[in-house]
């Protein structure tokens, strides 16, 4: 059985400034650790595609913040079931195409990858776990390293199933000393973010059909989304290592503030501009979280995806 998730809710204004970013890794946090192991890990099997859930009581409009935030409102449970269903129904075509191809290993070592290479620890290790299922801070607490940063990593289709989404949710713990006279690892993390790769949109439909009554409109072939699947591993992997390194100052974050473009519609809103890699340009919401995001497209709005 599938269980309804919220897939990255991140709240922000449309107008003004933006709420001024505070790097929470900062160089008092860092002095902390002097050796650090780095987990990644990849829960689900295959693809999702997300859908856009029903609120109860309110309208669209007074539901969203400009990033698909869920603000205030009920959720629909009866409606969003029913959506859940049809996403997996407009999911089939792509699990079928990738059969046979295991994108966890791929996402995995890309990010392992990057985060080797993070500055400011000379004595890093990294641990790619396939055992995520029911995870929890505590199955850890055995090791010996002064911090543990974990990488949970996720991908899915956007609702039109035009772009592609490669998220993460990164978490640094620090293990302190317990009254016991051993090292403890804490269950509130000493820092924690999102990061979100977002592809390009792919407007061609290659192929459309009616299933259940759902409109399936297939816009991928096996080897274009493995391609973009590769791509948002290797983005991902760059905004771990890039907020792990993040040693800007909360009034260097005031400087970067910039108007940038937001969902489908290209509404203007606040972020901060980070700079550019292969192609996207990397901002940073008030909220902390990371964004890949092609360089004439908006930062896309999130919803809820069934897994």
């Amino acid at each position: 059985m599938k269980k309804l998730v919220l897939s990255f809710v991140l709240v922000m204004l449309t107008t003004g400034c933006v709420a001024t970013y505070q790097p929470p890794l900062n160089a008092e946090n860092r002095a902390k650790i002097n050796n650090l192991e780095a987990v990644t890990l990849v829960a689900q099997e295959e693809i999702d595609v997300q859908f856009i859930p029903s609120m109860a009581g309110a309208s669209a409009g007074a539901s969203y913040g400009i990033i698909g935030a869920l603000v205030g409102s009920a959720i629909d449970a009866s409606i969003n079931d029913t959506r859940s269903k049809e996403a997996e129904i407009r999911a089939k075509p792509y699990r079928d195409m990738l059969l046979g191809y295991d994108y966890r290993p791929v996402l995995n070592e890309a990010v392992a990858n990057q985060v080797k290479g993070v500055q400011w620890t000379g004595d890093i290790i990294v641990t790619q776990d396939a055992q995520v299922e029911d995870f929890d801070v505590k199955t850890y607490q055995g090791q010996a390293r002064d911090g543990i940063v974990f990488i949970n990593s996720s991908y899915a289709l956007s609702p039109a199933q035009d772009m592609v989404f490669v998220k993460a949710y990164i978490a640094v713990h620090e293990r302190v000393d317990s009254p016991e006279g051993d090292k403890k690892l804490k269950n509130k993390p000493m820092a924690e973010w999102t990061l979100q790769y977002q592809s390009p949109a792919r407007n061609d439909i290659l192929n459309s059909y009616t299933e259940d009554d759902v409109q399936v409109d297939v816009r991928w072939d096996r080897d274009a989304l493995i391609q973009e699947l590769t791509r948002g591993a290797d983005h991902l992997g760059y905004l771990a290592k890039f907020t792990l390194d993040d040693g800007l100052t909360q009034e260097e974050y005031k400087l970067k503030e910039q108007t940038m473009l937001v969902g489908p519609a290209k509404t203007e809103g606040k972020g901060f501009y980070l700079g550019e890699y292969d192609g996207n340009k990397i901002y940073r919401l008030g909220s902390g979280a990371l964004h890949s995001v092609p360089a004439d497209e908006g930062v896309a709005v999130n919803f809820l995806m069934a897994q």
